[in-house]
C-alpha cells in the first residue's frame, strides 16, 4: 500500500496525523466512529480536525467517506463514522 506523505510543521501534530491516518489504514474500509479518532492515543482532542486535514491532502484514488452511524433498526444517530476507501481498482486492466 502507498504511504501518503503528510506535511507538518510542528512533531506533535505530526505523529498525532501519523496515528490517525495508520489507524485508517488499519481499519480500511471499514466504517469507524468519529469518536476513536479523538483518543488520546490516536488523535487527540484535535482527531478530527487532524483526519480533514488527511482527507485534503488524499490523492485523487482515495478518499475518506463520512456516514451517520445507523442505528440497528435503521434509524441514523447523530454520531459520524468515516472509512477510508481507493476509488480505482488497481488490479483491472485496461480492455480497450
Amino acid at each position: 500500500m502507498e504511504i501518503v506523505q503528510l506535511q507538518t510543521d510542528m512533531a506533535h501534530r505530526r505523529t498525532k496525523r501519523e496515528a490517525v491516518w495508520r489507524y485508517l489504514t488499519d481499519h480500511m474500509g471499514e466504517w469507524v466512529d468519529a469518536h476513536v479518532f479523538t483518543h488520546p492515543s490516536i488523535g487527540g482532542s484535535e482527531g478530527l480536525r487532524r483526519l480533514r486535514e488527511i482527507r485534503a491532502s488524499l490523492p485523487p484514488y482515495w478518499r475518506i467517506e463520512m456516514r451517520r452511524k445507523p442505528g440497528p433498526n435503521g434509524e441514523r444517530f447523530h454520531e459520524r463514522q468515516y472509512r477510508l476507501a481507493r476509488t480505482d481498482n488497481p488490479s483491472a486492466k485496461d480492455c480497450g
